[in-house]
């Protein structure tokens, strides 16, 4: 979050300082870096979540994509609570789990799938779930299975 700044900066100095050079890196370096342009946190890490899909980075997709939903659920709820505090993260991953937070079933799948995913690509393990054992049978079921996971993250 905190590269958010400096990285706005840079672009909006980068825009101004055309050159041969930078006519180089700009596509690539703009394509990078434009998550920055995101107005909430959660679109950011959505939007970073579906460069590392794009890239092929599944376990990075999945993570961010995890933590997307999770950052959408606290923005939800009352209080005004700080998405970005570790404590208060973990305070309400810990509610979500003994139900005392209820998720529409929409939060709960995204939040579920992703998390299971993410779990089975980091440990190398195999997933009790049926549907993200299927997911990890091919890399393009992976692919679609995440991507599909990321699209709902618009409809919470």
């Amino acid at each position: 979050t905190q590269a958010r700044k400096p990285l706005q900066a840079f672009l909006s100095q980068e825009a101004s300082a055309k050159s041969p050079i930078t006519d180089l890196f700009s596509p690539s370096l703009s394509k990078r870096v434009e998550w920055s342009q995101e107005a909430k946190i959660s679109e950011r890490q959505s939007s970073v979540a579906m460069y590392y899909l794009d890239k092929g980075d599944y376990l990075r997709a999945a993570t961010l994509g995890y933590e997307a939903v999770l950052t959408k659920i606290i923005q939800k709820l009352p209080g005004n609570l700080d998405v970005q505090n570790y404590s208060v993260r973990d305070k309400i991953k810990n509610q979500i789990r003994d139900k005392s937070i209820v998720l529409s079933p929409e939060e709960l799948t995204s939040l579920r799938n992703l998390s299971n995913t993410r779990n089975a690509l980091a440990h190398g393990s195999r997933s009790s779930d049926g549907a993200i054992q299927k997911a990890m049978s091919t890399e393009q079921e992976l692919r679609d299975f995440l991507a599909e996971a990321l699209a709902q993250l618009n409809k919470i």
